[in-house]
């Protein structure tokens, strides 16, 4: 996410981008290249604080390593991903109960 050095800074980025490309409501913002040991939290970005800046846009921040990402309801919402999807074969979703039972909340 550029030079952004912490979360707030990361969200107004993505603000930015939605209205300097005129996203309407029901559209996408994707960022790329967040780094959660090179902001000032030191974790990684949630679903809530994607939701509390977006409750109507649909959201994906992807990680720098591209191993990763966070989606907000909205888009989680959309591609049909709720509490009772199953994880694909190979794959891993973390959700934030099993984050939290298996972690600090600083790591989800």
């Amino acid at each position: 996410m550029g030079t952004a050095t912490d979360i707030p800074q990361i969200i107004e980025k993505l603000k930015a981008f939605g209205e300097e490309k005129h996203i309407p409501e029901d559209g996408w913002i994707i960022g790329w290249g967040y780094d959660q040991d090179l902001i000032k939290e030191k974790r990684h970005i949630t679903k809530a604080d994607l939701n509390a800046a977006f409750p109507k846009r649909k959201v994906m921040l992807i990680h720098v390593s591209m191993h990763g990402a966070v989606l907000n309801s909205q888009a989680l919402k959309w591609a049909g991903i709720d509490a009772s999807t199953k994880t694909p074969d190979g794959g891993t979703a973390v959700s934030l109960p099993a984050c939290l039972a298996a972690m600090s909340p600083q790591a989800c």
